[in-house]
């Protein structure tokens, strides 16, 4: 019995904490690749540093994994609500991508123009008879949408209320969905379609190309905001993974994915 504790108790000495336990990270499907990519060049800076990132779980679900505390940093790809808020959690703004709208490559189109999306949410004379895959109505896309272009909203509100429309339930199904349906049109993010080296159209939107450049000048009107989550009580660890981020080479990361960096 006592060889087996002074065994244990050398282990927990010898042993770092890293060795025992990994950052885990955890979100909006939005920034999965991109933190994966970041993760694999801070782990050869930080070997004994493990990260493990967990398939979407939305942004929703990144506050409840870090308000119970299975999720040491969380990914959303939207503010906290008033009422997440309250939680006490500790919100930071990293970066800015493009919302932008996607079809698959045997759609002969390259953008698309607010009537235009407005014929496509009725179903009205689509353009390329294009439909559209929908995301639920508290998704953040669909919130950015209704934010920015409350002209599409009458249009949006037509498409949910008809049956026979497709939901994306997360970016990745969407993404595949759109992928392997002909003739149908859907939002995701310049972030997603970049770090997973998506073979999709992206489309312009009146007429703007969705880039780094124009999210960071306003020229393109759909600005999505992404938010690092956690519950205040970083450990070194994590905060050496933050710093990375936002380092110059973590920054350059973000900005080849196709994000606008934000200073933390």
């Amino acid at each position: 019995m006592l060889k087996t504790l002074a065994f244990t108790l050398l282990c927990l000495t010898v042993l770092p904490l890293s060795a025992a336990e990994s950052i885990i990270i955890g979100g909006s499907g939005a920034d999965l690749e991109t933190f994966r990519i970041l993760s694999r060049q801070f782990s050869q800076q930080h070997p004994n540093i493990r990260i493990k990132i967990l398939p979407s779980i939305g942004s929703g679900g990144a506050v409840r994994g870090v308000s119970s505390q299975r999720v040491d940093i969380g990914l959303m790809s939207r503010p906290l609500s008033q009422k997440e808020a309250l939680l006490g959690l500790h919100s930071l703004h990293y970066a800015n991508t493009a919302l932008i709208f996607i079809t698959n490559k045997n759609q002969p189109i390259t953008n698309v123009t607010l009537k235009e999306l407005q014929g496509i949410y009725n179903g009205h004379n689509p353009v390329g008879g294009l439909k559209p895959v929908l995301r639920p109505h508290s998704d953040s896309d669909t919130l950015l949408l209704q934010e920015n272009l409350p002209e599409l909203i009458p249009a949006m509100n037509n498409a949910f209320s008809r049956t026979g429309i497709p939901i994306g339930i997360t970016d990745q199904t969407t993404v595949q969905m759109v992928r392997d349906i002909d003739r149908v049109i859907s939002t995701s993010t310049l972030s997603l379609v970049l770090s997973e080296k998506q073979d999709l159209n992206v489309l312009s939107l009146n007429g703007v190309t969705p880039t780094v450049e124009t999210i960071g000048n306003g020229s393109y009107p759909l600005c999505k905001k992404l938010f690092m989550l956690h519950d205040g009580q970083l450990n070194n660890d994590e905060r050496l993974f933050i710093n990375f981020i936002n380092s110059a080479e973590g920054q350059a990361i973000l900005t080849d994915t196709g994000h606008q960096p934000v200073d933390l």
